[in-house]
């Protein structure tokens, strides 16, 4: 897969998006591609939509969010065109800098960026215990969590995200969770994550205790996993 950058933001500078790419490629070669052992997603930034391959898929950031809440998504068109965006003002305005932290453009574009690689079409779930089903969504449960990548003298954020065995209720011995070691079994979440489950046909989320109230609306848009999810169960 590759996924293309585009800068529809005034708010943020080409040069940071360039390094965004960079630490995103990194993530993607060295850390997520190996965790899964599947093929990396490359990353790379495009001056305009227009120049981006047809082949590629596109991440976009904008200023203000168009849905309440949300910081970033990945959606697709009813033609199968996958798709996200990051709406690096609304970021700004709840606190958060471009490239450093968890409240951060670069984080939302690592976790948007890694969700887009491993389940493009948001319809991918896995067997959890009782029956439940849980989507794959690799950085909802640690949504809160990052950790820096070195850029030259920069430090770069970049989302935590879940393993392969968090989405198996088998709990092997020794098994890793997530990329960070914060989780402690498959199925579970840090206190600023989230999941989003199905039993019964029905499809809900569930919040960690430090989930900011702000954020929630975010998810039930029309565009949101959850939404999306919730759909495809209906059908």
């Amino acid at each position: 897969m590759q996924i293309a950058l585009v800068n529809h933001s005034t708010k943020l500078s080409n040069d940071d998006l360039n390094t965004i790419a960079r630490v995103l490629n990194f993530q993607m070669q060295y850390h997520a591609g190996p965790a899964w052992d599947l093929k990396p997603a490359s990353v790379a930034c495009y001056r305009s939509e227009a120049s981006v391959p047809a082949s590629s898929k596109k991440l976009l950031a904008f200023d203000n969010a168009d849905q309440a809440g949300a910081l970033g998504y990945h959606d697709e068109t009813p033609t199968g065109e996958v798709y996200g965006k990051v709406f690096v003002q609304t970021i700004l305005q709840y606190g958060g800098v471009p490239l450093h932290g968890p409240l951060s453009v670069a984080a939302t574009f690592s976790h948007e960026a890694l969700e887009m690689w491993r389940d493009p079409h948001i319809n991918e779930w896995a067997q959890g215990p009782n029956g439940k089903l849980y989507a794959i969504e690799l950085g909802d449960p640690v949504e809160n969590d990052y950790y820096d990548v070195p850029v030259g003298s920069q430090k770069v954020s970049v989302s935590n995200f879940a393993l392969p065995a968090w989405f198996d209720a088998a709990k092997l011995a020794g098994a890793r969770y997530d990329y960070m070691g914060k989780l402690h079994a498959p199925f579970s979440m840090t206190a600023g994550g989230y999941m989003i489950v199905m039993a019964g046909g029905k499809v809900s989320e569930v919040f960690g205790e430090s989930y900011p109230d702000w954020k929630r609306p975010g998810k039930t848009h029309k565009a949101a996993r959850t939404f999306k999810r919730l759909q495809q169960s209906q059908k």
